[in-house]
């Protein structure tokens, strides 16, 4: 994606922790000692006027190395509950934009945290609602549950969903859009049927303005899919990826909760809950829907890329003077 864009992409060979294997991490701090060598000769060759990173293992060494070459630098957290890499660069870098405004607290420097929001493609949150619908082959009257694991599908929830489609069939007060990622497609496309209301997709490379056309979302809750469904004002149920780092998306979720803006499902959960069930009786409160997609606006923060951006050219201007 990064090539195909324009983009000059240079690698490191950064690996990340093995949290419940230490004796596993040998090779991975000889890999960290060989990145921070690449990290300051690219550092040096570049000679950038900011520096940003966005969390992960390939951004410590990046960041570091930008420092200690005097780069203002500046890093992102999208998640509420900040990572490794994030707590141990927030005692260095300049500025630390961050989506949940509980993340500050939990980092080094509160003084140099802004509360920005994660980044959104707006233009495509702002595509037509019907025209999507009808692009989709999908009727433009009843409501549409848009089911998404991520790119790469969620097992446990496609799961859970095939198994209504099976023995009870698709509820009669909405209809579907089913990303079920490439590995499960095969198994799930005899589902597609856009005339009975139900579309399967193995990936939807347009999700953010399919988002725009639907009424509720049952997703995992990775931080972006989280400001994509705020910024559109949506209710969800979220099923947090159970082994995402330090659970990270359970807290994510909560916060949802806390704000009245969605429901959680553990994936444990998912052998008792039904979640077309659960998605019809929702959507059949509309006092509720109403309620919880006004919560969800309020999350919402469409000028996340605005903020960050003011953030960086900030830092390039003080650089340069």
């Amino acid at each position: 994606m990064v090539s195909a864009a324009g983009y000059e992409l240079v690698t490191i060979p950064a690996r990340g922790f093995v949290r419940r294997r230490p004796w596993k991490n040998i090779p991975v701090l000889w890999a960290l000692l060989v990145s921070s060598i690449v990290c300051r000769r690219i550092i040096r060759e570049f000679n950038p006027d900011v520096a940003v990173g966005t969390g992960g293992h390939v951004t410590g060494p990046v960041i570091r190395a930008a420092h200690r070459a005097g780069v203002p630098t500046l890093i992102h957290e999208q998640n509420r509950r900040p990572g490794l890499t994030t707590r141990w660069l927030s005692r260095i870098a300049d500025v630390a934009c961050v989506a949940f405004a509980e993340t500050a607290g939990m980092l080094a420097h509160p003084e140099r945290v802004r509360t920005t929001g994660n980044p959104l493609d707006l233009e495509s949150l702002g595509q037509d609602r019907a025209m999507t619908r009808t692009a989709l082959g999908l009727s433009t009257e009843r409501p549409i549950v848009l089911i998404t694991g991520g790119s790469q599908g969620a097992q446990s929830i496609n799961a859970n969903v095939a198994s209504h489609l099976r023995t009870a069939g698709l509820p009669d007060n909405f209809q579907v859009i089913w990303q079920t990622g490439a590995a499960d497609f095969a198994r799930y496309e005899h589902f597609h049927d856009p005339a009975r209301g139900i579309v399967v997709q193995p990936f939807l490379a347009d999700l953010a303005s399919i988002m725009s056309a639907v009424d509720l979302v049952i997703a995992r809750a990775g931080a972006l899919t989280i400001a994509e469904i705020s910024a559109c004002g949506l209710p969800a149920i979220y099923v947090p990826y159970p082994f995402a780092a330090a659970d990270h998306q359970t807290s994510n979720a909560q916060a949802l909760v806390e704000a009245g803006a969605g429901v959680m499902v553990r994936d444990a959960e998912l052998s008792q809950v039904d979640l077309l069930q659960r998605a019809a009786a929702m959507l059949a409160d509309a006092e509720g829907m109403k309620q919880m997609s006004e919560n969800a606006g309020k999350l919402g923060r469409p000028d996340a890329t605005e903020k960050i951006v003011d953030e960086i050219l900030h830092l390039a201007e003080h650089r340069r003077s």
